[in-house]
């Protein structure tokens, strides 16, 4: 480094510093680290959030079954963005998040509700132990429930079933 010295009074004062080019390419890489980490900085503090079946607010589609000696529900929880949560519990589900089917699979399986019209269907039926599927949507639910295919107007809601069933299973082979 070198100085420029200014005469002021009786002292000498340092008016400027040149850096020699060893020094210039170090601070370069200094001010290079501290501008990546100050861009880096604030993306670290950002966190994508992760809905659960119970806080998600679009259309959900939970289907499982329960029922036997002790009441005890097992249940699959489809958000329309294509994440799949496993769901356990007697009155309250805990659910875990499994994976997420592409968008395509999810927008299907939802349209393969509608096409079925499983909304006009009112059945409750439950028996001992029971099958269920249930929508989820602006806040309102609709669930049908069934013990057996005789409990059913038709096969739809028993394929409707057993084609979520059959994705999620496929899903996590």
């Amino acid at each position: 480094m070198t100085f420029d010295f200014t005469e002021f009074g009786d002292v000498l004062i340092a008016s400027h510093i040149v850096p020699c080019r060893q020094c210039k390419t170090r601070i370069m890489k200094i001010n290079r680290f501290w501008a990546l980490l100050l861009s880096i900085l604030p993306f670290s503090q950002c966190k994508t959030i992760e809905h659960t079946p119970n806080s998600y607010e679009g259309r959900t589609l939970t289907w499982g079954s329960g029922g036997g000696v002790t009441g005890h529900v097992s249940c699959v929880a489809l958000l329309d963005n294509g994440s799949y949560f496993g769901g356990q519990g007697l009155t309250e589900m805990t659910f875990e998040k499994k994976g997420k089917l592409s968008r395509e699979v999810s927008e299907q399986l939802f349209k393969n509700y509608d096409i079925l019209n499983l909304a006009s269907l009112q059945i409750d039926r439950p028996g001992n132990t029971y099958k269920f599927i249930e929508l989820n949507e602006n806040g309102s639910k609709h669930r049908i429930v069934w013990s057996s295919k005789d409990d059913l107007p038709n096969a739809d809601a028993n394929t409707m079933y057993n084609i979520l069933k059959s994705k999620i299973e496929k899903d996590q082979q």
